[in-house]
């Protein structure tokens, strides 16, 4: 704050009287006008601090703004102040006020003075005072003159006091309504200071709350992954303009939706998949800005879940083979009935519990290897998926486990299979049959029987005269020789003579073979002990019947006769061909026609060989099947082999194997060019092979010749014998008639 000074008079001493009179009130004038000013101007600005803050009150309580606004808005309402504070304080503040100016003042508002005050201030300045043209003694008189004027003025007057009152009185109004508003309402008070001061997002206070259900301390733990559902209560005011969410994501994207109304005080939305954690806040419909609630947050958390699953399987004791693990990655599999499985689960976090449960099997409980993997172990009794049930510390459940499917396997019977090669539905009593036997087991095999039943025509006239019904002959077993215990195939050829049996004609015999393998817990049941034990694996049962040699041989001829016939109809077939061939050729030669037309015809030709040459493999393997049942029934003799192996079976297998074979070949070559002279040669080739074929039809007929004179005499044999045994029959008869029954005669 500037002073005012006096000064001093050069060449002229003032008046002690104008001092006291003139200056020193003026300086005190310029003091209190300072002070007026000064609290005139705080007035001021306290009263537009409380009405801006009022204002700022207002907008921000019925808008609810953000923090961006809020922030905006002190910055103008300080801005405001701070100009306010510098035009009505501190530029006054800052003005220097000196004698001059105040008796500038004084002359305004006493116009009577005529600029004489402002001239004496001026002379009893120092350096005011030019010697050559101011008059001392004028200078001395004009001082004495308004010294003695201003004896008993009233300076007083020239201040505006009653301003200055209404100034502060508006200052203490309006510290008064502020301070009474705060202490009245001093929520609401702390409320806009932490609002618009420090500019928190301290919520106004609201007649309507909103309660996110789930949500503890702020937060709700929810799966990854799952549905989120999103459930508000309202208490309170019922919310009028509905309510929404915001949320945003730890990756900063936002959004918000519209929440449902359930009833009048309960809002629903649905989220969708949460995959990620969220910040959010309910906000409630208000004219203007609305309200926004303090912010929750959603935690996603992962469900526990299998990472890794390995299946180790220990099959059963009896199955001796060692344990083993399905590859990695292998989650379906075969596992031995009986076998144990160990499970192993890798998981993703930290557990409270895990069980094994699957198949309707009651669920056991897995043990803790370490952290996160658990383990168990079972005996798995029926087909299915198997999977862990998961809990983690949270109380989260693995909702997708990864399974393991067990396929429950029985261990197989052995397959066995056996032929009679040479054996047909009947035989003699002397026939000796090749047991060919094919056993296979995958885990070993136990045992290997023959089995043999004999059933007795005279058993079953008997039970047919008695109607009592025929009981089933008892089996004969006779161990397979060279089976080892433990190996997994066995194969083997063996004779079996029936002669030993005692076979009369008309009795049957039955033959299967049998083998069991080790499993201990598939064998016979007590309450069926007639039905195959499922470790028992057998063939097909070959029945045969029991006839004389010579209706063998009868058999044999007639099957003889049949096949004579149709190779009869073969060489009637290839006698076409050949003539159809040589039809051909001299057309072809005659009159060329063109290559598709000639492949056209040898292309049928060539197929209508080939049917002739199977049909004569057919043929001779019927022939091939006789001579093998006449060595297994022991009627193969030198001869026989000698016409039906020399005379029939190896001609065949020459014809089949070099002409048949080459006619086809030369069939094939003219299909896809004709040439004359193949053709000539396949002429001749046709006329070689109906040579062949009709020296083996003169060997049939002789053989076939042969046996109808064998058949008659066997014929004639019988028709013998069939007399002698009515001969004996009747005179039995008319000796019972004679001498009486036995079984009538009296008892001595």
């Amino acid at each position: 704050m500037s002073t005012l000074t006096t000064g001093n008079l050069i060449d002229v001493e003032p008046r002690a009287a104008f001092g006291d009179r003139v200056l020193r009130p003026l300086a005190r004038l310029a003091r209190r006008i300072r002070l007026h000013a000064t609290l005139e101007g705080l007035c001021l600005v306290v009263a537009a601090a409380v009405g801006l803050m009022a204002v700022q009150f207002a907008i921000d309580r019925l808008l609810r703004l953000e923090r961006g606004p809020r922030a905006a808005m002190l910055l103008v309402v300080a801005a405001t102040l701070a100009t306010l504070l510098w035009r009505l304080v501190l530029r006054p503040l800052r003005q220097r006020l000196t004698v001059d100016a105040m008796a500038a003042i004084v002359e305004r508002h006493d116009a009577g003075l005529r600029d004489e005050l402002i001239s004496a201030v001026q002379f009893a300045s120092a350096g005011r005072l030019n010697p050559q043209s101011d008059s001392p003694a004028l200078v001395a008189a004009l001082i004495d003159r308004i010294a003695a004027r201003f004896g008993s003025y009233s300076w007083s007057g020239l201040l505006l006091n009653a301003r200055l009152t209404k100034h502060l009185a508006l200052g203490a109004v309006v510290v008064a309504i502020a301070g009474g508003a705060a202490i009245a309402f001093p929520t609401t008070a702390a409320v806009f200071v932490s609002r618009n001061v420090l500019l928190d997002d301290t919520p106004w206070p609201s007649n309507t709350r909103l309660t996110p259900v789930g949500f503890v301390n702020g937060v709700l733990r929810w799966p990854r992954g799952d549905a989120l559902t999103l459930v508000v209560n309202a208490e309170g005011e019922q919310p009028r303009h509905g309510v929404r969410v915001e949320f945003e994501g730890d990756d900063g994207q936002s959004n918000q939706r519209s929440m449902a109304a359930i009833g009048d005080r309960q809002f629903r939305v649905e989220l969708g998949s949460l995959d990620r954690s969220l910040k959010l806040r309910f906000v409630l419909g208000r004219w203007g800005v609305d309200e926004r609630s303090e912010e929750y947050r959603v935690e996603a958390l992962d469900r526990p879940s299998v990472r890794k699953l390995t299946v180790r399987v220990t099959p059963p004791e009896y199955a001796k083979q060692p344990a083993y693990d399905w590859p990695a990655g292998q989650l379906s599999g075969d596992v031995l009935t009986g076998s144990s499985v160990e499970l192993k689960a890798d998981v993703n976090k930290l557990l409270s519990g895990a069980a094994l449960a699957g198949s309707g099997a009651k669920p056991i409980a897995a043990t803790r290897i370490d952290e996160k993997k658990w383990a168990a172990t079972f005996k798995p009794t029926r087909s299915g998926s198997y999977s862990f049930d998961l809990t983690d510390e949270d109380g989260l459940k693995d909702v997708r486990p990864a399974s393991a499917l067990i396929r429950l396997v029985n261990d197989r019977p052995p397959r066995v299979r056996l032929r009679l090669p040479g054996a047909g539905d009947i035989i003699t009593p002397g026939a000796v049959l090749r047991v060919e036997t094919e056993i296979e087991d995958n885990l070993g095999i136990a045992s290997a029987d023959l089995v043999y039943r004999a059933q007795r025509a005279a058993d079953a006239i008997e039970a047919e005269a008695t109607t009592q019904p025929t009981t089933q002959p008892d089996e004969v077993v006779a161990a397979l020789k060279g089976v080892e215990p433990g190996q997994t195939r066995f194969s083997a050829a063996r004779p079996f003579a029936l002669e030993p049996l005692r076979l009369v004609p008309n009795d049957r015999i039955a033959i299967y073979c049998r083998a069991r393998d080790f499993n201990p817990d598939l064998g016979q049941t007590t309450e069926n002990r007639d039905a195959i034990p499922a470790n028992e694996g057998r063939s097909a049962t070959y029945t045969l019947r029991v006839v004389t040699p010579e209706e063998l041989l009868t058999e044999l001829s007639r099957r003889e006769s049949e096949w004579r016939q149709e190779f009869e109809q073969i060489i009637k077939a290839q006698t076409r061909v050949r003539d159809e061939l040589e039809a051909a050729r001299r057309k072809l030669d005659s009159d060329a026609k063109e290559a598709s037309e000639a492949s056209r015809t040898y292309r049928d030709f060539a197929r209508r060989q080939r049917q002739l040459a199977t049909r004569v493999k057919g043929v001779r393997k019927n022939f091939q099947d006789m001579l093998a049942e006449l060595a297994v029934n022991q009627l193969a003799s030198a001869q026989v082999r000698r016409r039906l192996q020399g005379g029939i079976i190896d001609p065949m297998t020459t014809l089949i194997d070099t002409d048949l074979t080459d006619a086809v070949s030369r069939l094939d070559r003219l299909e896809k060019g004709y040439d004359s002279s193949g053709a000539n040669e396949l002429g001749a080739l046709q006329d070689k092979i109906l040579q062949s074929m009709q020296a083996i039809l003169a060997n049939m007929i002789r053989w076939e010749g042969y046996n109808e004179a064998v058949g008659l005499l066997q014929d004639l044999l019988k028709i013998q014998g069939d007399v002698k045994r009515e001969t004996q029959a009747e005179m039995q008869r008319r000796l019972d008639e004679m001498f009486g029954s036995p079984t009538s005669r009296p008892a001595p």
